[in-house]
């Protein structure tokens, strides 16, 4: 028989072999639905972390591991191994944001993500290890993991034997911190990488917050070459508040060829040293790292402290120990900081380095460092021992007064340096050493007033921004040191910062909701007659923090200039925060655009106990802010200390953003809330603040109660009287609220709304308000909605919902209360896993949104997922 009959003769038989020959396995989607630890290796009805991650091993093909747990309905799940979880030993996706009730976070600087599985060793023994990853492409996001001795280990075993590992990225979770991200029990290393890792990445989404008790990243070894460690948060809360820093934010062992912040810059902060470089490590650049708070060193090359510069850079060691840049000038210009420096870099051809220019509030203690804020970077051409150099660093940064700058010089083969020593933008500050009300011309060390150092600095004309600052010496009996003008203290006609938390004792508030900022300098006005003030702000980049100011006419009144800022203050309270001695206004301005609060728990001012908190009116306040206060309550939120008025608008003040997402007002007790006169301007928003305590309605546009609503909205007015929604509906969900609902506009056309929602215990005697608890907003282009907020508030206690809406016009009053009822009886919500296998879950494509659907017996039909951007979690307020 020839050759081609016999294959002609075998085709049927290698086609019936290869019809036999098994199919390769889809990827499947295990659903963890228990937060226990059973052992096993299938996942059925009930099935564990432990389990599925056995399963997944089970199987070669990327397999995802999803979250449906019913128990708790809100809140942290605490999965608490008894031992190390198995190592993951094929590809893998373990999606924490697939549990209900969670969101992804897109805010561009800290984090809003809300999280629910936490990933606990507390009961896991010695040695123990969160997730091992011993595979590749294995992907890890949405969880928080605490206390185990390594929280996440590439190419370690959970022997802590080096296994092989690729293509790992570990992005969007709580490294240290429980699931609200404001505590932190922390692990002995939060990741440890042999192997290659993404660590966040330039996407929002992809942040990690990082925190606890040891070091939060070590690269070790050249197996981690290839890493990327992009846009992450070290050392804080997922707020960026808080300190919970550890031994080394980021340690590099022996790894080489690594850029920090490539492509999203990394923050550290609170940590003993925040890079440490070490052994054989080099081509370790930093692009990407804005270091402030460090303990010992901001950048460590070879563990040993700051490493003195050497002539021609001749040294060795990690990074070749690259010298540091040195300051020789550095003052402030209309565009940014004009730099002058010299770099010895020993080598006689021409390369290229990279300056990178940071900005901090003060130096570190060490005199090298730190760099707060990354201002930018500059290239030059260095090809003799000792170069110069000069350039205009241009920046958007507002370089507070008693900013210092610090560079670094990085060269690619090389690595980057440790910091430079600082160097100081502005003039050293006026001291203020006395509490009498005695000007003798001169602010000194003999002898400087208030009144004094005011003058002073009025007077200077140098360059750089003056700042004043207390020393006070105490006064025997008591904390609170008082300073008695007896007539208006003179108007501040130049930019300066007068700082009342250099003085000795003072603390600035870190509580995310309350103050606990400890104040020690009072400003009274007992003594200053009629008519008086304490601060005349006449003119631009004054800044006022860290004071009490009582009895007053104006304790602050804004007379020209624009770019004011008042933060970090009592006003109305003595420095306990709690003793009423209110003045007529707290803050009234007509002439000049202020920054009252901030987005930062120390910007928090606390104004109670004043006939008017705040007056803002004419068309000099445009765009003035009101951010993250407290009005109408002492410094703890709880006791009442009444303004008559919290905030009062008139005589076209027209666009004023009181209360954003990231630092909402909370109004507490005032007679009144917030009340725009008929002469307000329109472009007002009025969203994201929390109101009670008061009979009257929060907000209140035209200073005559509520205004009905009007068809086609044609009616004018503050804000143009806008209209304020109606719900139909409020639906409690495990999720969170779903609200169906309409408002009336006139040509809504194209333009985008925002609707606000606030939950209740009880409603306002004419059922509109109080909108105790701000719950979130959500965008919408029309003018009809059916949408689902998430939320950790109580809506069983606090059931009571309400809305506002905010258009070009600005924002609305509150419509009418409407009760969040359950979904109706026999349907139970559960989270839809991402996955085309059954295995009791919803059919649909992958996607990184959980898309909620409802259940009956066995079948489930899909719903669409609450917008992204719509979507936001608050804590209940503390009170």
């Amino acid at each position: 028989m020839n050759g081609g009959a016999r294959t002609r003769r075998l085709l049927p038989l290698l086609a019936f072999a290869f019809c036999l020959a098994p199919a390769a396995l889809p990827a499947a989607t295990f659903i963890v639905t228990s937060s226990a630890d059973t052992s096993g290796s299938t996942c059925g009805s009930t099935c564990t972390l432990r389990q599925a991650i056995n399963a997944a091993n089970a199987t070669p093909a990327a397999d995802t591991i999803n979250f449906a747990i019913q128990v708790p309905i809100r809140g942290e799940i605490l999965i608490q191994p008894a031992n190390s979880l198995p190592n993951i030993t094929a590809p893998l996706t373990i999606n924490g944001y697939s549990q209900g009730g969670t969101r992804i976070n897109d805010d561009a600087v800290i984090s809003n993500a809300v999280l629910r599985i936490r990933l606990d060793g507390v009961n896991a023994g010695a040695n123990s290890v969160g997730l091992a990853v011993c595979a590749a492409d294995v992907s890890i996001r949405g969880l928080s993991i605490t206390q185990f001795v390594r929280g996440i280990a590439v190419g370690f075993n959970s022997a802590s034997s080096f296994c092989t590992a690729s293509n790992t990225s570990v992005h969007g979770n709580f490294i240290g911190l429980t699931t609200p991200g404001n505590s932190a029990p922390g692990n002995t290393t939060g990741v440890i990488a042999r192997a290659p890792l993404a660590l966040g990445s330039s996407a929002a989404a992809d942040r990690n917050v990082i925190a606890g008790s040891g070091a939060g990243v070590i690269l070790n070894s050249t197996g981690a070459n290839g890493s990327s460690i992009d846009g992450n948060l070290f050392g804080t809360g997922r707020d960026g508040s808080g300190d919970f820093g550890g031994s080394d934010a980021i340690g590099i062992v022996d790894t080489t060829g690594i850029t920090l912040g490539n492509l999203a810059s990394n923050r550290i902060r609170h940590y003993t040293r925040g890079v440490s470089i070490s052994n054989s490590a080099r081509g370790i650049v930093l692009a990407g790292v804005e270091i402030g708070q460090s303990d010992t060193l901001g950048i460590d090359l070879g563990g040993n402290g700051v490493t003195p510069n050497d002539v021609n850079d001749l040294d060795t060691g990690p990074n070749d120990l690259q010298n540091f840049p040195v300051i020789t000038a550095a003052q402030r210009v209309p565009t940014g900081v004009s730099l002058s420096g010299t770099l010895d870099v020993g080598h006689p051809g021409s390369i290229g380095y990279q300056i990178r220019s940071y900005a901090s509030s003060a130096c570190h203690p060490g005199g090298n460092g730190d760099g707060e804020r990354f201002l930018g970077v500059q290239t030059r051409n260095f090809s003799s021992t000792s170069e110069n150099f000069t350039y205009t660093q241009v920046t958007s940064d507002t370089l507070p007064a008693g900013t210092v700058i610090t560079l670094t010089a990085s060269r690619s083969a090389v690595g980057t340096s440790e910091f430079s020593a600082c160097f100081p933008l502005d003039p050293p500050p006026l001291v203020v050493n006395t509490t009498d009300d005695v000007a003798d011309g001169s602010c000194n060390a003999a002898h400087c007033s208030l009144r004094d150092a005011i003058i002073d600095s009025n007077n200077f004309t140098g360059t750089g921004l003056r700042s004043i600052h207390f020393a006070v010496p105490p006064l025997a009996g008591g904390s609170e040191i008082l300073i008695q003008p007896t007539s208006s203290l003179p108007a501040v006609n130049r930019g300066v910062t007068i700082d009342g938390y250099t003085q000795p004792g003072s603390v600035a508030n870190s509580d995310p909701e309350a103050s606990n900022a400890v104040l020690r300098i009072r400003i009274d006005g007992v003594n200053a007659g009629t008519n008086s003030t304490a601060f005349n702000l006449c003119n631009s980049a004054i800044e006022v923090r860290g004071l009490s100011l009582t009895r007053f006419t104006n304790a602050f009144n804004g007379c020209g200039g624009a770019d004011s800022r008042i933060a970090g203050n009592f006003i109305g309270l003595a420095t306990d925060g709690a003793t009423a001695a209110g003045n007529t206004r707290g803050i009234n301005s007509s002439g000049v655009r202020l920054q009252i609060g901030g987005e930062a728990p120390a910007d928090r001012n606390v104004i109670a106990s004043n006939t008017t908190a705040i007056s803002l009116s004419g068309v000099n306040v445009l765009e003035s802010q009101v951010l993250g206060n407290l009005i109408g309550s002492d410094r703890s939120g709880t006791l009442a200390r009444p303004n008559g008025s919290g905030l009062l608008m008139s005589g076209g003040a027209t666009a004023v953003v009181v209360g954003s997402e990231a630092a909402p007002n909370q109004f507490r007790f005032n007679s009144a809330h917030i009340q725009l006169l008929s002469s307000a301007g329109l472009g007002n928003v009025l969203a994201a603040n929390s109101f009670r305590g008061s009979n009257l309605i929060p907000i209140d546009l035209g200073l005559d109660g509520q205004t009905p609503n009007d068809p086609g909205d044609g009616d004018t007015g503050p804000n143009g009287l806008q209209n304020f929604p109606l719900l139909t509906l409020a639906e409690r969900t495990d999720s969170g609220l779903r609200v169906v609902g309409s408002f009336d506009s006139p040509a809504v056309g194209f333009e985008t709304s925002s609707v606000s929602l606030y939950a209740s215990d009880n409603c306002l005697p004419g059922g509109h308000g109080p909108g105790e608890h701000y719950l979130g907003s959500f965008s919408l282009v029309g003018n009809s909605f059916d949408r689902t907020l998430i939320s950790d508030v109580d809506l069983v206690q606090f059931e009571q919902i309400t809305s506002t809406v905010t258009r070009a016009d600005g924002t609305s009053e509150m419509g009418p209360c409407i009760a969040a009822n359950d979904p109706p009886p026999g349907i139970a919500v559960d989270s839809a896993q991402d996955s085309a296998v059954t295995d009791g879950g919803c059919t649909q494509a992958a996607t990184a949104i959980p898309v909620p659907c409802e259940k009956r017996s066995n079948w489930r039909t899909p719903r669409p997922a609450p917008t992204p951007s719509a979507s936001r979690s608050l804590a209940m307020d503390r009170t």
